[in-house]
């Protein structure tokens, strides 16, 4: 660190804190060295206060996160489920650390109906009214669900109608 003159350090993994020292090597090797540190694959279920609160210390100015449905029928068909209350949660968070919130969603789920849309666009709205009255507090990243080929979803032409999620929007 000392002999490459490095300042920061970028963590790559899928889910970083699925190792068991995350936390501590966080502390101990970033924070009591100067280091200013980003993670970018972060999953809703495993931060909590202190956690967003650390990888704010840690020079980190936004949270990521990818639920891709807010739906609890939708989320167990694409095997990820974290409940609406773990997002605002998280969400505000970021923002009592003034960083800023990225939410990532699909549309095209199997079985998603204009109702299920309906409920992002309401929930978004209501997140949106608690964020902070400033630029990029709350951005959000919606794309059409595209299955891998030869998986059960793409045999099954992946999309809730024959029209895709693109004609619905």
């Amino acid at each position: 660190i000392r002999v490459n003159g490095v300042g920061k350090v970028a963590f790559y993994a899928l889910s970083f804190y699925d190792h068991p020292a995350a936390d501590r090597l966080m502390e101990e090797v970033v924070l009591e060295r100067g280091l200013a540190a980003t993670v970018g694959s972060l999953r809703a279920d495993q931060l909590d206060d202190s956690r967003v609160e650390l990888l704010a210390r840690a020079g980190q100015r936004h949270v990521s996160i990818a639920p891709e449905t807010f739906s609890p029928r939708l989320c167990r068909v694409l095997g990820k489920c974290f409940p609406w209350e773990k997002i605002e949660e998280v969400s505000r968070a970021a923002w009592r650390n003034s960083m800023s919130v990225k939410l990532y969603l699909l549309l095209g789920a199997p079985g998603e109906s204009d109702e299920d849309i309906e409920d992002y666009v309401k929930r978004l709205r209501q997140l949106s009214r608690h964020a902070p009255p400033r630029r990029e507090a709350l951005r959000v990243s919606v794309n059409p669900l595209i299955p891998k080929p030869h998986t059960e979803g793409a045999m099954r032409g992946g999309y809730a109608s024959s029209a895709g999620p693109q004609a619905r929007c």
